[in-house]
């Protein structure tokens, strides 16, 4: 038999030096990522000491939970989904071309992806074009290079994609089973869809093109027709049991709430664990902690009833109207034509606009009492019924009213209007109306995911952008969310479209319309006649000048439509 020298004892029953400054180099790295959390990402200024610093342990002790960078997202495999097409026939489009501005962040974003896995080379008879999104810019960083997100263009693959349904929970129950609680916390998994694992067999259908080569993802990608769908199933099972009065989710975030800081803590603590076993991890950047009202959903769960409302006095200045204005955004799904109704409120809160409390601001206040106190209510949503989304555009506001469809009958369940904004109001008419569809199926988001719903539409935008190449961004970002849905676009005429009247009722008051309209005179009055006219008069005689000369003369145009 051999022997076991002193030598050889030693190397097994110790650690070597390396293994050693590997451990210790780990332990640095954690604390580093502690220290950088506790200072930059936990705040908790607003809790007194000890509070405070039972927080911050609770929160350090569970540091692995938290992910700031794609090397460090959580991957999942606790629910692996399945692409089911309709047929087998590969389908490949040529790369849209990467703007110059974008193709130093395309070139990075590609790297960092490679480096953490996410994506990988590919070759497969699927492929599909990417293009890259300007990110909105903080009014602050206006001197910072702009930022972009890529997104992949997956409409022609949702096209032959079968439909994953899930039944999502509504925001207005999620936010009612948690209001009136003491204290809150919000948490936001970091880049969600990428952390959850793909099928080997799936990934090739999601390849995509770039300048840079063909990837395919090896995460849930976002743009995919059931992507949405696919994510909510596990973190449903992940929370699985502990959902309920203290715990509620939609998709990506998470809200915790409780009567106090020790039940707050005992609760965080549970959720943490669920995400630690599933490999899941939170984005500290978007955390928030401790909180006695927070935004969740862009709803805030405090107690409101409709006391509140029909008991409000008279605003007698702008911060009146504007608390008055936030009660009833509880209650605009409920009004029919809310934005319409509540116009002359909403001027009072313009920039730079004088507080008149005018007779139009009094038949506001009060007919939006007298509806809020008829308590009104719409149909329930049946999950089962057949749902259709009727949408419409007019120069100055955009429209949708969601219609389940019972016995061959339509009734409203629930309607969304909204002025349109100066920039948007020089939109073509039909950037207008595609808009009017991307705000109402963002409204209705959480009825409308996963379902195969009927689009009623007095136009067809939706034919006159198949390609993204050399198109705005912004209907870029339009068609791509709305690719992510599952709906059979129906044209109707515009006399049938009630949400025709919807996007038009404000605009039957509005008397800022300055234009020239072009007409054909009766026998009395000669053109000539009119002419001359126009030629002494010292506002027309300057505005027919500038036109004449191709010049700009802001808020005239000439209308030959009419």
């Amino acid at each position: 038999m051999g022997k076991l020298s002193t030598l050889d004892v030693n190397d097994i029953m110790s650690p070597s030096k390396s293994e050693i400054y590997q451990i210790k180099n780990l332990n640095e790295i954690h604390k580093m990522r502690s220290d950088e959390l506790l200072k930059s990402y936990f705040k908790l200024d607003h809790l007194n000491y000890k509070d405070k610093k039972d927080m911050q342990e609770l929160l350090l002790k569970n540091f692995k939970v938290f992910s700031k960078s794609y090397k460090t997202l959580g991957e999942t495999s606790a629910v692996i989904p399945e692409f089911s097409l309709l047929h087998n026939f590969p389908l490949q489009t040529k790369p849209y071309s990467i703007p110059l501005i974008a193709k130093k962040y395309a070139q990075q974003e590609i790297n960092n992806l490679l480096e953490a896995g996410i994506i990988e080379p590919s070759s497969s008879s699927y492929c599909f074009p990417v293009i890259f999104i300007k990110k909105k810019q903080n009014p602050s960083d206006s001197n910072s290079e702009p930022k972009f997100r890529m997104v992949v263009d997956y409409r022609l693959l949702n096209s032959i994609t079968e439909t994953f349904k899930i039944c999502l929970s509504k925001i207005s129950e999620i936010i009612k089973s948690i209001a009136g609680r003491k204290v809150y916390c919000v948490l936001d998994l970091k880049s969600a869809f990428f952390q959850i694992k793909l099928r080997d067999e799936d990934k090739r259908k999601l390849e995509f093109c770039t300048e840079m080569g063909n990837f395919q993802p090896t995460r849930l990608p976002f743009g995919s027709k059931n992507s949405t769908s696919y994510f909510y199933t596990p973190i449903s099972k992940c929370l699985n049991g502990i959902t309920g009065k203290n715990v509620q989710f939609f998709l990506d975030d998470i809200i915790i709430a409780a009567d106090s800081l020790c039940e707050l803590k005992v609760t965080l603590q549970q959720v943490f664990d669920r995400l630690i076993k599933f490999n899941l991890t939170l984005d500290p950047a978007k955390l928030q902690l401790c909180k006695p009202e927070i935004t969740y959903l862009g709803f805030s769960p405090s107690e409101q009833n409709i006391n509140k409302v029909t008991n409000f006095p008279k605003p007698k200045n702008l911060k009146q109207v504007q608390m008055f204005l936030g009660m009833l955004n509880y209650f605009r799904g409920l009004i029919c034509d809310y934005a319409g109704i509540v116009e002359p409120l909403v001027k009072l809160t313009k920039k730079n606009s004088p507080f008149v409390w005018s007779v139009e601001c009094e038949n506001a206040f009060n007919t939006v009492q007298e509806i809020i106190l008829k308590k009104p209510t719409l149909k329930n949503f049946d999950p089962n019924l057949p749902i259709s989304l009727i949408t419409d555009a007019s120069k100055i506001a955009i429209c949708g009213i969601l219609l389940p469809k019972k016995d061959n009958v339509y009734f409203p369940l629930e309607f969304f209007s909204r002025k349109l904004t100066p920039a948007e109001c020089k939109y073509p008419s039909i950037r207008r109306e595609l808009l009017a569809i991307y705000a109402s199926v963002k409204h209705f988001h959480d009825q409308l995911l996963g379902e195969n719903f009927e689009l009623l539409t007095d136009t067809k935008p939706l034919t006159e952008y198949k390609s993204l190449d050399e198109k705005p961004e912004i209907v870029a970002r339009w068609l791509l969310y709305l690719g992510t849905f599952s709906f059979t676009p129906t044209h109707i005429p515009s006399s049938l479209n009630p949400a025709d009247f919807l996007s038009r009722v404000v605009e039957e008051n509005s008397l800022n319309v300055n234009n020239i309209t072009l007409f054909q005179p009766n026998d009395k009055l000669s053109i000539q006649n009119i002419l001359n006219e126009q030629k002494q008069d010292a506002i027309l005689s300057k505005i027919m000048n500038d036109l004449t000369d191709n010049k700009q003369c802001k808020q005239y145009f000439l209308d030959v439509n009419s």
